[in-house]
Formats: structure tokens, C-alpha cells, sequence
């Protein structure tokens, strides 16, 4: 017996689709609202009033491209979260109990 390639690629395509549409779906929306002010990805481009409107809507949406610095070696990052007091700062070295370190 003889399976047909094309119908097994079918079902497995099918089979797949529901793992992958909402992936492709945020793409779609991505790079749709990415290039909005240009018309989309396949729209006319927009009148001057609209790009207006469009640019005055982005001002209130928060920036999505955000830089944070690198921590440099021996530098320590201040903890975001607050913890204990009696802990020290991660890589300082300078334990509570002032004892040597030991390892098992």
C-alpha cells in the first residue's frame, strides 16, 4: 500500500496549525502595528490627519525597546527586590557569620 506524500504533509500541516497560529497571529499584529504609519503591511498608506492621529497614539503606549546596562566584573547590581538586612549584597564577599567559607 502506498501513501500519498502530499496528503500526509496536508494532515501534518493541519495537525500543527493550532501550535502555530496564534504564533504567527502576534506577528501578523507586530509588524502590522510596527508599520502603521505607513498603511501596514498590506494597506494604503494613511492621510496626514491619520498619521497624526496614529503618531498621538504611540506617544501614550509605553516604549517597548528598552536598554538596560551591563553589569561590569566586580560591579554589584542593587537588588530590585527588598530582602533581608543582615544579607549582604551578592558578590561582596562579606558573609553575616564572618567565618571562612566551606564547601562540601
Amino acid at each position: 500500500m502506498e501513501i500519498n506524500r502530499d496528503l500526509v504533509r496536508w494532515l501534518i500541516l493541519i495537525a500543527l496549525l493550532p501550535i502555530g497560529w496564534p504564533f504567527v497571529k502576534a506577528l501578523w499584529k507586530d509588524f502590522n502595528g510596527a508599520l502603521r504609519e505607513e498603511g501596514g503591511l498590506f494597506g494604503a498608506p494613511p492621510s496626514a490627519r491619520e498619521v497624526d492621529q496614529i503618531r498621538a497614539e504611540k506617544k501614550h503606549e509605553p516604549e517597548t525597546l528598552v536598554s538596560e546596562p551591563w553589569v561590569r566584573p566586580g560591579e554589584v547590581r542593587k537588588p530590585r527586590l527588598r530582602g533581608r538586612s543582615d544579607r549582604p549584597a551578592p558578590g561582596t564577599g562579606n558573609r553575616p557569620s564572618g567565618g571562612p567559607r566551606r564547601f562540601r
